[in-house]
């Protein structure tokens, strides 16, 4: 699936899928674009498809919550709609590290995000 750095045409929905996992159960997922919460899912898979998503640069996350109440963060991914990455992007920079690569939580090693994917036509 697509990671930090890809492409969409303007104007496409673009599909984002979440795995995650816990110990006992996830409660929910939120999805986040921007650091704003735009949906939130309670039943696995956990996918959502964004219609609508304004051109530019654009930075999503995903925090998985158990019933506890205890999130685990996903890495955040940078896709670039209805426009070239630029040349010198580098996803190391994207604030939690390289997206697609392992995982990060807020000190719950019990409550990994395992993978946060994005799904659609890219213009590469």
């Amino acid at each position: 699936f697509p990671r930090s750095g890809d492409e969409f045409a303007a104007g496409e929905p673009i599909e984002i899928e979440a795995f995650a996992n816990d110990d006992n159960a996830v409660d929910h997922v939120l999805l986040l674009q921007g650091g704003e919460v735009v949906a939130v899912d309670e039943d696995a898979p956990f996918a959502w498809t964004l219609p609508d998503v304004v051109d530019g640069p654009v930075g999503f996350e995903v925090v998985a919550v158990d019933a506890a109440g205890n999130e685990g963060r996903s890495i955040p991914v940078v896709v670039f709609v209805g426009m070239e990455a630029p040349e010198d992007f580098d996803d190391r920079h994207v604030d939690g590290g390289c997206s697609g690569q392992g995982s990060r939580s807020l000190g719950l090693a019990w409550l990994p995000l395992l993978a946060l994917g994005l799904r659609g036509r890219r213009r590469r």
